[in-house]
């Protein structure tokens, strides 16, 4: 079966190892060597579950680097968001479907990944022209309405009799 590993300096893999729910921490224990594995996130993607494994504790300097996507539903309580929980040495990401796992590679997750994030990244992009065209369009609206100190103003008011300002 394939999963993803992500490991703490943000690089994923794929692994391809039999697992079942029974023994499936057991497996990423040995891959890591790191003894308190933990279920951390699910999150339903196309009529499946995406789980999460990891480790809450860890030394300074192994911190995993990967952000992982929003909105994941808890399994521990006390733990944050899963976009912005701390974890620490390999993050295991795994598929399930009616309670059997299925192959998810690195690229499955990368459109899972960018659907949770509604292709956010896509929403900033400006092709140059566009971008050439709000700057002039900034530009202009700016100088009518800056006013140099040499110029003079032309006034369409009249002075007031009863004040003296306009």
């Amino acid at each position: 079966m394939k999963l993803v590993q992500i490991k703490s300096d943000g690089n994923m893999v794929e692994l391809d190892e039999q697992f079942t729910v029974k023994n499936i921490r057991k497996m990423m224990r040995e891959k890591t060597k790191v003894k308190k594995i933990l279920h951390l996130y699910n999150w339903l993607y196309e009529g499946s579950m995406i789980q999460c494994y990891g480790c809450l504790e860890g030394k300074v300097g192994k911190e995993n680097k990967h952000e992982l996507p929003p909105s994941g539903e808890k399994l521990i309580e006390t733990i944050d968001n899963s976009d912005t929980q701390l974890i620490f040495n390999d993050i295991f990401v795994v598929r399930l479907e009616n309670k059997k796992y299925l192959d998810f590679d690195v690229s499955e997750y990368g459109l899972f990944y960018n659907l949770c994030f509604q292709g956010f990244d896509d929403c900033l992009s400006v092709n140059d022209d566009e971008e050439e065209e709000l700057e002039e369009d900034d530009n202009n609206s700016l100088n009518d309405f800056i006013v140099d100190e040499e110029e003079s103003i032309d006034s369409d008011y009249e002075l007031d009799e009863d004040c003296n300002e306009y």
